[in-house]
């Protein structure tokens, strides 16, 4: 498990580190093992870096305009601000009708609510969606009439909207580390505990990996690795360490199942360092690596509880990638 940089620079100059771990897994218990931090037997390295000048983490949710749900219309329908007057009484009480009938049909939809039949219910369901349908092209032919007249007066007046926005998932969050490294001796530039021997290792690992096989000879490649992000700590002495605790809000933001998408190395060649075979290398590394949940993510409640997670006076509902709550499943059934 390498760790960046000196024993002396990071004893001097950090508290806390992120421990990046690389593993070779696609199963639902191994990811779910690993994304909550039980670990797993395909880990292939972990590697301690220092708390970057900048960490970014950007969370973003789809939402698609769509008209109003069934339901909600005829809970507008129903609500006393949105009943509605035609001006012709009988036509008003066909209305109410309508809107009853389509409120039962919704009640009784699905299989054996009420001792209806599931395709009974089905049935029931069409016949309400119909009957709201007809209510509410009704009710715009008379809006579409009152606003036409409304514009040859100094208020003209149009329908109110019966669109919506409507959330149809969630893009997978980044996670950008940025880095600004000025080597305070040697040893944190090159060598074991050296920036630019991480960077080597981090990049190729973000490659896939060919093997062999009887069959397929060299025509496969094995997926990257996917990624776990931790929050570590420095010791007095400068050694690193993974602490026993809840996720780390304050930094990181509960990160689940990573892959690393993008590695960006900068080196400043106006100042170097020669080791003792006269090779050369930069004093100055600028480095971004940016990494990608792969799976969905959601708030759980387990029992009825909300569950949560904490860091210092941080606290806030906990997260679970799907992997995990599939397997929350699986253990709750044990």
């Amino acid at each position: 498990m390498p760790t960046i940089l000196s024993q002396n620079t990071r004893r001097d100059s950090f508290s806390d580190y992120i421990a990046l771990s690389a593993y070779q897994a696609n199963k639902l218990e191994a990811r779910a093992a690993i994304a909550s931090g039980k670990g797993s037997d395909t880990k292939l390295d972990t590697w301690f870096v220092p708390m970057p000048q900048q960490l970014s983490r950007i969370t973003t949710h789809n939402y698609t305009q769509v008209e109003t749900s069934f339901a909600y219309s005829l809970q507008k329908l129903s609500s006393p601000s949105g009943k509605r007057s035609t001006g012709f009484k009988g036509v008003d009480n066909k209305i109410q009708e309508l809107i009853a009938a389509a409120k039962s049909g919704l009640q009784s939809q699905g299989a054996g609510v009420d001792g209806v039949s599931t395709i009974g219910a089905m049935a029931t369901g069409v016949a309400a969606n119909a009957a709201n349908k007809l209510v509410t092209g009704a009710l715009g032919a008379v809006d579409m009439l009152r606003s036409q007249a409304s514009m040859a007066t100094d208020q003209p007046a149009i329908g109110m909207s019966n669109q919506e926005l409507f959330y149809t998932g969630s893009v997978e969050r980044n996670y950008t580390l940025a880095y600004d490294f000025v080597a305070k001796s040697a040893e944190d530039i090159y060598g074991e505990h050296g920036v630019l021997n991480m960077i080597a290792q981090l990049e190729a690992y973000s490659f896939p990996k060919s093997f062999e096989d009887s069959i397929s000879n060299r025509d496969l490649i094995a997926t990257p690795p996917i990624w776990r992000m931790e929050h570590a700590v420095v010791g007095v002495d400068g050694g690193v360490t993974i602490p026993p605790q809840s996720a780390p809000l304050a930094y990181l933001g509960q990160p689940k199942l990573l892959v690393l998408y993008n590695v960006t190395a900068v080196h400043d060649t106006t100042s170097v360092a020669l080791d003792n075979n006269g090779n050369t290398y930069p004093l100055r590394t600028q480095l971004t690596l940016s990494y990608k949940e792969i799976e969905p993510v959601v708030r759980v409640d387990v029992g009825g509880s909300q569950q949560e997670a904490s860091y210092g006076e941080i606290t806030a509902p906990r997260l679970l990638c799907r992997s995990e709550v599939y397997s929350l499943a699986q253990e709750n059934e044990g």
